[in-house]
């Protein structure tokens, strides 16, 4: 059986948006038991991660980090904006999908980590997709 859910959002600047609810929602609205529950994002400016859903820094810091590591700059070859070229390098570094194992209808990690889109542009129009796969 395969379950796909589109969603659409409006983003911030540089925003750490928790879709962690759209998640479980769409893993109950599927009926899979066991099988695998992907998120994917089709734009090359924000990615997806899975993360400790209890330490809410956490995201401020992963964000603060990421935009250490890639700083928006004047001087890349790619040069729309600062933010979109910088978005493009860091979206290639950390990915624009996470795939979770999905056990007796219950994420694996349920409860332990959470999903979150990274903006690392914005703001902007977004949509993203929820599968799941399985029995």
């Amino acid at each position: 059986m395969v379950y796909i859910e589109k969603f659409e959002i409006e983003t911030t600047k540089n925003a750490v948006i928790s879709i962690t609810e759209n998640v479980k929602e769409v893993l109950n609205k599927s009926g899979v038991k066991n099988g695998l529950l992907s998120i994917e994002v089709p734009h090359s400016t924000i990615g997806v991660v899975a993360t400790t859903a209890f330490v809410e820094d956490i995201r401020i810091d992963m964000m603060e980090e990421v935009k250490r590591l890639v700083p928006s700059r004047i001087n890349f070859k790619h040069e729309d904006t600062p933010d979109d070229a910088a978005g493009h390098i860091k979206c290639a570094l950390f990915g624009t999908s996470v795939t979770s194992i999905v056990k007796d209808g219950n994420l694996v990690a349920d409860g332990k980590l959470g999903y979150f889109l990274m903006e690392y542009d914005g703001p902007r129009k977004r949509n993203y997709y929820i599968c799941v796969l399985g029995e």
